[in-house]
């Protein structure tokens, strides 16, 4: 990933925040896959949508407006 992909990631992951703070988002790429309140329920989304694929799933913490956002794990599938 390039400095310019990860400006985009980071802007995409922010936006996010604002609109669902004290969420998690499971992502491939700029594909959000799953969104909700409990880490567990959207990392099991996530992997349900993905179904047979070879891709690694990013799972996100997004705090809200002014705290930084978190990679909490990256499971490769």
């Amino acid at each position: 990933m390039n400095q310019k992909e990860m400006n985009e990631h980071h802007r995409l992951l922010t936006a996010l925040s604002r609109k669902h703070p004290g969420s998690y988002v499971a992502m491939v790429g700029k594909d959000i896959l799953a969104l909700g309140k409990k880490q567990f329920k959207v990392l099991e989304k996530a992997e349900k949508k993905l179904g047979k694929k070879k891709d690694t799933i990013g799972l996100y913490y997004l705090p809200g407006k002014k705290k930084p956002l978190y990679l909490l794990k990256i499971k490769s599938c």
